[in-house]
This record gives C-alpha cells, sequence and structure tokens, in this order.
C-alpha cells in the first residue's frame, strides 16, 4: 500500500486490523491472512501536526484447499490408467489445472489415459483457482516406475481327456519366466499355484474346466482354458419326478421329469406309455394330461440312452410309474371305502369291499405299481407283502382307495 501527500517532510503512521502499525511511506504485508482483512488507515505528518487521514479497505480471500490427485493401484501396459482430483472442499466456480509425464495436460476433475504405458510414470501436478483468482497449493502425486507393469503373455493349458471316474487328473501349464505365477481355479473352488496338477481318485464326473492365469507385478494374462470329461463307471439309473404329483384329478397337465445319474456327456431320452414309443418325446421332460393323453392305469416310463462312459451299460429304462386320476385318498366315503387289514401289515394283509369287476391297483407314495402275490377269498382278497419296504401304500379298487402302511417290525 501507498501513501502520498503534496507537503514535503512528512511522516506516515498507518493502522489497521489486528492492531497493525506502521511508519513507513509505501508497505508491504508479506503472507497475508484472512485476519488482515477491514480498513487500513494512514495519517500523515509534520512539525507535530496530523493530516486527515485516508483509508482503504483490504479483503483477503482464503487460498483453495490444495486438491489430491487419487490414481488407483497397479495396472497393466495397454491398460487405462484413471485419475481423479479430489479437491477437498470444494467451492463452486474452482477451475483446475494439472500437468504430468508424456505431456499430460488436463483442466477437469478427472483424467483417462488410454493405452498407458511406463511413460506414463512419474510426477503427477495439480492446483485450484477460484472466482477471485486465488491459486491452491500445488498438489503431487508420484506414479511409480513399477505401477504399470507388462501384461504377461497368455499361457497354454494342457490336460488329458478323456478319464474315468476315480482316475487321476493330469493338467499342465506352459513355461514361464522368473517372478511370475501360475494361477489355476478349477470347478468345486478348486485353486492351484503350481505347474502342474495331478489330483488322484478324481471323481467330479461330467465336463470339468479348469482355468490358467499367470500373475507378475499385479498384472494377470489372458486365460486359456483345459476341458477334461470326467466318466462314470457306474451303470446309468433313472427316476421319474411329477409336478403336480403322481396322485392329481382328471384333466390336470402333469410334466414328468427323468432325472438321470451317472450319465456320459451325451444323453438321450425316449418317453413311453405302456411300452410304446412316444413320437416326438424324446426331451427331459414329458407333458401329458390325464384323461387325455393318459388313462387310470396307464405305466409311463422313460428309457435313456448315454455314452460315452466307462461302463458298458448305456441303455437304462426307469421303473414304471402311474399317475393315479382321482380324487384322493381321503376324498371317499366311509361306507364305500375299501377295507385294509391289519394295518400296518407285516407280512398277508386282506382286501375287502374292492369291486371285483374294476382293475385294482397297488402303488408306493410316488405312483409306482407294486405288483404283488394274491389270493381271492370268499370276502376278498389275500396279498402278500412281505418283499415290500417299509412305507405308506395305496390300494385303489374303481373310484375306491385305501392306504395302509408296511412295517417289516
Amino acid at each position: 500500500m501507498s501513501a502520498n501527500t503534496g507537503t514535503s517532510g512528512v511522516t506516515f503512521l498507518w493502522t489497521g486490523p489486528g492492531n497493525y502499525n506502521n511508519t513507513g511511506q509505501n508497505i508491504t504485508i508479506p503472507a497475508v491472512s484472512i485476519n488482515h482483512t477491514g480498513t487500513f488507515k494512514v495519517v500523515a505528518s509534520k512539525t507535530g501536526c496530523p493530516s486527515d487521514s485516508d483509508t482503504v479497505n483490504i479483503v483477503v480471500h482464503a487460498k483453495p484447499a490444495k486438491p489430491t490427485i487419487q490414481g488407483g493401484g497397479t495396472i497393466c501396459i495397454g491398460d487405462t490408467l484413471k485419475l481423479n482430483l479430489k479437491p477437498s472442499p470444494s467451492r463452486t466456480g474452482q477451475t483446475f489445472q494439472w500437468w504430468g509425464p508424456a505431456g499430460f495436460s488436463v483442466t477437469d476433475t478427472f483424467a483417462f489415459i488410454p493405452n498407458a504405458s511406463k511413460a506414463n510414470t512419474g510426477n503427477y501436478f495439480a492446483l485450484a483457482t477460484d472466482t477471485f483468482g486465488c491459486v491452491s497449493d500445488t498438489a503431487k502425486y508420484v506414479r511409480s516406475l513399477y505401477s504399470i507393469n507388462t501384461r504377461p503373455d497368455t499361457p497354454v493349458a494342457t490336460a488329458i481327456s478323456p478319464i474315468c471316474k476315480g482316475d487321476t487328473l493330469k493338467i499342465s501349464g506352459s513355461a514361464i519366466i522368473a517372478g511370475q505365477k501360475y494361477n489355476w481355479q478349477g470347478p468345486a473352488s478348486l485353486s492351484f499355484n503350481t505347474k502342474d496338477i495331478s489330483i488322484t481318485n478324481y471323481t467330479l464326473t461330467g465336463r470339468n474346466r479348469f482355468i490358467l492365469t499367470v500373475d507378475s507385478m499385479g498384472c494377470h494374462s489372458a486365460p486359456d482354458t483345459a476341458d477334461i470329461v470326467v466318466l462314470p463307471t457306474a451303470p446309468p439309473k433313472v427316476t421319474i419326478s411329477a409336478d403336480p404329483g403322481f396322485i392329481v384329478k382328471d384333466h390336470v397337465q402333469v410334466t414328468l421329469t427323468a432325472n438321470p445319474t451317472d450319465t456320459g456327456l451325451n444323453t438321450q431320452y425316449q418317453w413311453k406309455i405302456n411300452g410304446n414309443d412316444q413320437l416326438g418325446e424324446t426331451n427331459k421332460t414329458f407333458k401329458v394330461t390325464t384323461l387325455v393323453d393318459v388313462q387310470q392305469g396307464d405305466a409311463i416310463s422313460v428309457e435313456v440312452v448315454t455314452g460315452p462312459t466307462c461302463n458298458s451299460t448305456n441303455t437304462v429304462t426307469s421303473a414304471p410309474v402311474v399317475i393315479n386320476i382321482t380324487l384322493g385318498v381321503y376324498d371317499v366315503t366311509a361306507e364305500n371305502s375299501i377295507v385294509v387289514y391289519p394295518n400296518p401289515v407285516r407280512d398277508m394283509v386282506m382286501i375287502k369291499n374292492i369291486d371285483a369287476a374294476a382293475t385294482m391297483s397297488i402303488t408306493n407314495i410316488s405312483g409306482q405299481v407294486m405288483q404283488l402275490p394274491a389270493t381271492i377269498t370268499n370276502d376278498g382278497m389275500q396279498l402278500n407283502t412281505s418283499s415290500l419296504p417299509e412305507g405308506l401304500y395305496i390300494i385303489r379298487s374303481g373310484d375306491k382307495a385305501a392306504k395302509f402302511v408296511k412295517r417289516n417290525q
């Protein structure tokens, strides 16, 4: 600040905020702070006589906060280097300027440097300028030489395939250079960090995929895969499930599903009704409508042809199931119900009140038909249940039904 007067031989006195005073004509205040905001007054004096004062109002704005440069972690050569400027606190109207290696210059709060290389390592700087022209301190961010690294070459994974369940699974990776690491990821959360893998008594049948990558200084190679087909050794099996179930009312659509086990990769289906192939029904599921596609007592089965396997048997047919078209066991009236005794039964069970003109069937709870030795008596029928496993069974004759429980002890 400067003071001027037309009178020579005067002295000056400056006063201001914070008890400031100075006797110079032209004064300089270094390193001002917001405490210097306010009114400064100057008076000229000569031979003890002071002049009138003059004043100047000074406003000191706070310097913008130094921004922070964020650059993430290690990346690989060819990746995009992402940089963010985080002013804290942010002030409306601020502008930014930052600069760095390889001619880097940005005026936004973020930057993307595609196809990054070692040339993009080094020191990055940034500053903020507010609407009053005040400039922040300069921020510095160091991108080290080893934070942008070479991506390893894609490895080669080789394996012996197919193998049989219980064999030793063997996979090999190609050679890598010193400092690199193998990273294998396989089914069932299997992981390894060795060049070669050998797993004895391997039991996960089907197609098993192992993925190999090579790691080096935070960079991962592109993956290579090895698929090992593990063939079952047991003969194939198949059962049938039904939705909504095996006991339904008339004109209800039932979805039957084949549930094969110990099959190879190629599985073919053929659905049958009463042993006859159903044209075009070669999928895993088979939909039928009661009293339209199937009648009471029709036996439904599915034949499965599979391969390859490590078993000589490649064709299996399920046990037949029956969809019982009824109001349900519990909906028949007591006077018309079939009489079953003893219940529970161990060996011989007596059946009374059956319809001699109607077909009688005995099914388990899954709807599978049971074939039992029977003896006709004067007042009914006697069945030998000694071959049945323990469980709940349903007897139907015409529109009548009853249940009994088989126990071995």
